[in-house]
């Protein structure tokens, strides 16, 4: 097997570059292209090193036994024990896009804690940066849930913290992603123009790699915020950019967690219009992506449910707001996106005291917000 074949598959399949790794091992780039060139690296420090860096299997690379750092640590930091952490982590950004803040909230300040141990303990081991990726990550789910409860300012701490863990590593992917999920939270406060900076300085990060998806969801959510802004031309050159790289999403290996596909960049243009009030256009967009975005992607159904309920609104087509807003609850409620139900509720005030005060669904759905808010109040049995 040539190893050095492996070295670059191992390392593009991590969406990396060969500066990276040259800076990974303290070497010049040319090193780099002429290691990637051997089939045999003489080296057992540089394969070993390689093993954890990248997570060749040891077999490969023609190593047995235990790395020679493995008797440094406090507990056995390995490839097992990183894809341990890097799984469960990967099952927790699943849960948390799929069920919502309320189930991923679960056991988080112990996990953050173990996290932090395990980065800790790979120091002087190759396996670090992987470990700092994974604090990184930790840190931008943990972020995203306190995003989704209103607590901006500790969500603002989180992605700091994101950032500066994978600032020493030169994980620009991440620190970007890290950059682009604080500019949300600028989004949720209605701060266009801070967010704006945040996305363009994100932007620039991966201004010469290639993370298709990432690159896509930057551009879709500046393009929010344009809309936001009002500034409309601006916002559909953004989306319009975006919408350039749909098809290599795809086959792009990413760690940043970031969504971006066609059905998520047409129900994204409902909102864009609905902020820019063109509301007809809004609701056959919201009604085009929704047709298609995946079902089991219940946070972001239910905000864009929610948001196609404003635009019938705006639009006086009333019925049609109603049942989208109770669909939009149903979903919301159920999952603890309590964001999402606030903003459901407004919508009701505003209808309450219109002239479609007697419409039909509205007293059903005034009842269900009236439950929820109640059995939130209760005290814990």
């Amino acid at each position: 097997m040539h190893q050095g074949h492996l070295v670059t598959e191992y390392r593009e399949n991590i969406g990396q570059t060969q500066k990276w790794l040259a800076d990974a091992l303290d070497v010049h780039i040319r090193t780099v292209i002429r290691l990637e060139n051997t089939a045999m690296i003489r080296s057992n420090s540089r394969r070993w090193f390689l093993v954890g860096l990248l997570g060749i299997p040891a077999a490969d690379l023609n190593l047995i036994g235990e790395p020679p750092w493995s008797e440094k640590t406090r507990f056995p930091v390995n490839d097992d024990s990183m894809g341990f952490f890097e799984s469960e982590l990967a099952i927790r950004w699943h849960v948390y896009k799929t069920s919502g803040p309320k189930f991923a909230s679960h056991g988080m300040n112990i996990w953050m804690l173990q996290t932090k141990g395990f980065v800790e303990t790979s120091q002087g081991t190759p396996w670090h940066k992987r470990a700092l990726a994974l604090l990184s990550m930790s840190y931008q789910l943990e972020g995203s849930i306190l995003r989704d409860a209103d607590a901006y300012s500790q969500a603002h701490e989180a992605f700091r913290n994101a950032f500066r863990a994978v600032d020493e590593a030169n994980n620009y992917e991440l620190m970007a992603a890290a950059q682009l999920r604080d500019g949300m939270v600028y989004l949720a406060q209605e701060k266009p123009f801070e967010a704006i900076k945040n996305f363009n300085g994100a932007l620039d990060y991966i201004k010469e790699l290639s993370f298709p998806r990432l690159r896509g969801k930057l551009l879709q959510s500046r393009a929010e915020a344009y809309a936001l802004a009002q500034r409309s031309q601006d916002c559909w050159t953004s989306i319009g950019l975006a919408e350039h790289i749909l098809g290599r999403e795809e086959q792009s290996l990413e760690q940043n967690q970031a969504i971006f596909s066609k059905s998520s960049v047409t129900v994204w243009k409902g909102l864009y219009a609905l902020l820019l009030r063109d509301y007809e256009r809004s609701i056959a967009l919201f009604d085009k992506g929704l047709a298609t975005h995946d079902v089991s992607l219940a946070p972001n159904r239910a905000r864009f449910l929610a948001r196609k309920a404003e635009a019938c609104y705006g639009a006086h087509k009333i019925g049609e707001s109603i049942d989208a807003a109770q669909e939009a609850f149903t979903i919301a409620s159920s999952i603890g996106r309590s964001g999402t139900v606030e903003r459901i509720s407004k919508l009701h005030e505003k209808l309450t005291q219109s002239r479609w005060s007697k419409e039909t669904g509205l007293q059903t759905l005034g009842a269900s917000l009236t439950e929820y808010n109640v059995s939130r109040k209760k005290p814990p049995q």
